[in-house]
């Protein structure tokens, strides 16, 4: 009887274990979202939003001068087949708001961004015509550690 409790603990245990790993890796402190946007004159722009957890931060393009951190990269990919893509580079010119600097002892100035980010992206609508795709490359931190880099993909519908 006793060998029959420790095995149904060691499976519930286990259970729970894997319950744990799993909901650690599907929970991120940035939420993403897009939009599309057709101007009057037909003209499309792309809309990405980030949504960071307070306490984190996502680095913008030239995240540090020793390049050692990941930047936020966004690109516009078409999956037909030409193949076409526009990459932006991600600079406060396409966000709505202006990157933190920060000077960090042993690292040196460190770019980012925090609690809300929002990068506006003119595009060519008959360029991207069909099937798209958003694909997002980050690194999100906090004050004590830096999550490994995310390579996002998202359709466009």
């Amino acid at each position: 009887m006793i060998q029959i409790k420790k095995i149904i603990s060691s499976i519930l245990l286990l259970v729970v274990v894997s319950f744990l790993k799993v909901a650690a890796q599907t929970t991120s402190p940035v939420k993403w979202t897009y939009k599309v946007q057709t101007n009057a004159d037909k003209s499309r722009i792309l809309v990405v939003k980030a949504i960071i957890d307070k306490g984190y931060h996502i680095f913008n393009n030239k995240p540090d001068a020793d390049d050692m951190l990941i930047p936020t990269s966004i690109k516009l990919v078409n999956i037909n087949k030409n193949k076409k893509s526009i990459e932006k580079e991600i600079t406060d010119r396409y966000a709505n708001v202006k990157a933190i600097s920060n000077t960090l002892e042993g690292i040196g100035t460190v770019n980012y961004y925090e609690k809300e980010v929002e990068f506006t992206f003119p595009f060519d609508a008959k360029e991207y015509l069909g099937k798209n795709k958003l694909l997002i490359t980050y690194q999100c931190c906090n004050d004590k550690m830096c999550f490994p880099p995310v390579d996002l993909e998202l359709p466009i519908k």
